[in-house]
């Protein structure tokens, strides 16, 4: 319970850790007590670890969102996919999520067009409480970023009503109406640089400190650069305005 709390809450790099470890909890295995002490082991050694919030060298008060889906494989047990998503304001995570589908799906497709909606859910409700503060501009779309080409294809365009996806109807035309109305825009990005990677399956100390810097700085995939026509939106969406990530900020809990 409380590697939950903290893992919802601040530490969004044990999140997929402590969600496989949650499905385990009533019939715990001697690997599972092993993964648990060594996810309390790395919080020991990363206890310093924080979220900051990148101040704009302009002083205002805009918000910036953009967030990043994707799925893990499927469980052995279940058959259900991992869905991992992150949305970040300003370059800061403020909100993510790591848990299983509650259906089966049929292909990586399927299971990319699931989580795909699921965070545009999360983006619309984030989207509705700034711009109530007054913290973004409604009018300029926030980017969710994805690495399966086929379900951007689907979700965003009148591509196909075929067998393959006629079940998920509802779910592909969610996404794509709010795409339409501008409220957001979906991209594709390399899967080397999926951000939501880090919340669908596990990697090497390595490969969990590349997605970690790359979360916690500026990075803003190429994409939108070549995708951002509007020229009010390429400008607001190049991030060029941002301080340098090691720039003191407001600084949240550990």
């Amino acid at each position: 319970g409380a590697l939950l709390y903290v893992a919802t809450y601040t530490r969004f790099d044990i999140n997929f850790a402590t969600s496989v470890l949650a499905v385990q909890a009533q019939k715990a295995t001697q690997n599972a007590h092993k993964c648990l002490i060594r996810v309390a082991r790395y919080l020991l050694a990363t206890k310093d670890r924080q979220l900051i919030h990148h101040i704009r060298t302009d002083n205002t008060t805009q918000f910036q969102l953009d967030a990043f889906s994707d799925v893990g494989s499927p469980d052995k047990t279940t058959a259900k996919w991992q869905t991992g998503g992150i949305v970040r304001a300003n370059s800061t995570p403020i909100s993510w999520t790591s848990r299983r589908q509650k259906f089966v799906v049929l292909s990586t497709c399927e299971g990319e067009l699931v989580a795909l909606c699921e965070i545009t859910k999360t983006v619309l409700w984030l989207r509705h409480i700034l711009t109530e503060t007054n913290l973004i501009t409604g009018c300029i779309p926030s980017p969710i970023y994805c690495d399966n080409e086929s379900a951007i294809l689907i979700g965003t365009t009148d591509f196909c009503n075929s067998q393959r996806t006629r079940h998920l109807q509802s779910r592909w035309r969610f996404t794509q109406q709010h795409v339409r109305k501008g409220d957001i825009g979906v991209f594709y990005v390399s899967t080397n640089f999926q951000l939501a990677d880090i919340l669908t399956k596990s990697f090497s100390s390595e490969v969990h400190n590349k997605l970690l810097r790359l979360i916690d700085t500026r990075y803003v995939p190429e994409q939108i650069d070549l995708l951002a026509t509007h020229a009010e939106v390429k400008t607001f969406l190049s991030y060029s305005d941002f301080t340098h990530p090691d720039t003191p900020g407001f600084r949240f809990h550990k």
